[in-house]
């Protein structure tokens, strides 16, 4: 997953489904139910970060439904069994608590109403190159495919029988593997199948780390995190580097000094960063699929690639400035473009005015 770690909240999403994760499999082993609680602040912040704490609240619901499914389907749960199904009561309960926590941000209830939207644009997966599914054309793919048999063969050496973890399992199976973005999610759940089929542990034991393991794991952290850093020579020089070779910095400057006024044309790819460098300049499109449905985000696409009918587009005719990276094809036909001048060139962007400005 290492071409898709770019510095967005998607990321806190990973961080946080393990943690819920982690808090659900320890309960389920310990039956210590103060532990759930924790949830609830999780799910707070997790809302305020990121859309996708909806896959956390599917796992709640999972294992809110687990023990109703053994009794409907008449599997018996061995008593000593030591990853045993969570009480439906309490499930229900702390799933309630925690949708009312993910309320805890500007939009209140309106936050579901960004996850209709998504939902009712499939057409996105189509377009995204990172929503795609994965095409196993490089190793790190077929190596999810690995784990995914693995913990397939591992589900299926267990003698009990767990609604739980095999319809986790096949919900991770199926995100997974009709987008590449997230296939953290099969990932995490083959690994935790696997690793409990393989556990040297004996069954109803648990291991419990020293003080000297705990402080020992957390220095080699720290260390590994310090030879990271200095690795990748991480600093505010380095970032602001980075930044400028791949966003237009200059671009922004000159539109902000000069005063030009909008409708600003921009790519989507830097929609985002242009919303927070030009605030008083809107942009024309950016990455919140929610807002530009599939035939918007199409239809961009083909004008920025130069495709026929490029010059009447509406939103190009009314731009009176347009922030253009400098390789892409209708950055090359607004050079010869009757109705716009440039401004502004550097080695990433270029500045188009209309000349009626």
């Amino acid at each position: 997953m290492a071409p898709l770690f770019t510095p967005r909240p998607w990321l806190f999403t990973i961080l946080l489904f393990i943690i819920e994760f982690d808090i659900l499999v320890s309960v389920r082993r310990s039956r210590n139910y103060r532990l759930l609680f924790l949830l609830l602040p999780l799910f707070a912040l997790w809302a305020n970060i990121h859309i996708q704490f909806v896959y956390g609240l599917f796992v709640l619901v999972l294992a809110a439904c687990e023990e109703p499914l053994n009794r409907l389907l008449r599997w018996a749960q061995p008593i000593t069994d030591q990853d045993r199904a969570l009480p439906p009561v309490l499930m229900v309960l702390m799933t309630a608590g925690c949708i009312i926590a993910t309320l805890a941000t500007p939009y209140h209830v309106r936050i579901y109403a960004v996850l209709l939207d998504l939902l009712r644009q499939g057409g996105l997966y189509n377009l995204l190159s990172e929503l795609r599914a994965m095409e196993f054309r490089t190793a790190p793919d077929w190596f999810v495919l690995v784990l995914t048999l693995g913990a397939t063969f591992a589900l299926g050496w267990r003698q009990a029988v767990k609604p739980f973890w095999i319809l986790l399992f096949l919900a991770s199976a199926l995100l997974s593997f009709r987008s590449r973005r997230d296939v953290w999610f099969v990932a995490t759940i083959a690994v935790a199948l696997i690793s409990s089929s393989t556990s040297g542990i004996p069954s109803g034991a648990r291991y419990f780390l020293s003080r000297g393991q705990r402080l020992l794991i957390i220095a080699a952290v720290g260390v590994l995190l310090v030879l990271t850093a200095r690795a990748n020579h991480v600093s505010e020089g380095e970032l602001q580097l980075a930044v400028a070779t791949t966003f237009p910095v200059g671009a922004a400057n000159v539109v902000e000094e000069r005063g030009y006024p909008g409708p600003l044309y921009n790519h989507y790819d830097w929609g985002g960063y242009l919303m927070w460098r030009l605030p008083s300049l809107p942009v024309s499109i950016d990455g919140r699929n929610n807002i530009h449905d599939a035939d918007r985000l199409r239809h961009y696409a083909e004008v920025w690639s130069g495709t026929p009918n490029w010059a009447s587009d509406p939103e190009l005719s009314a731009a009176r400035v347009v922030i253009a990276e400098k390789v892409l094809p209708l950055t090359q036909l607004l050079r010869l473009d009757s109705r716009f001048e440039l401004v502004y060139e550097d080695q990433i962007a270029t500045v188009f005015v209309a000349k009626t400005w």
